[in-house]
């Protein structure tokens, strides 16, 4: 589930950045902050500390790899991508 999760989520950011650097290239920075909240939010909730409801065992599974591993691909390619787009305009 993870794996469609993280495909479509690819998918929907591919067709955002094409359709804004065409129709409205004033909002790539939004989009761009947009999606680093995202991912943030996303990765604070599912690693959230004890005292506010998380688990306290400290077990890292593959599974957390996985997410940890493609929030890092997103922050990086949402900034390289948003960077290369404000050079060309």
């Amino acid at each position: 589930m993870f794996k469609y999760a993280v495909y479509l989520s690819y998918i929907v950011y591919i067709a955002a950045m094409v359709g804004i650097t065409i129709l409205a290239p004033d909002y790539i920075e939004t989009l761009e902050m947009g999606i680093k909240a995202y991912v943030g939010a996303f990765l604070l909730w599912r690693f959230r500390p004890p005292f506010i409801g998380g688990t306290a065992n400290g077990q890292f599974t593959d599974h957390d790899r996985k997410v940890a591993f493609h929030a890092g691909v997103a922050v990086l390619v949402t900034s390289g991508v948003v960077g290369a787009l404000m050079r060309s305009t």
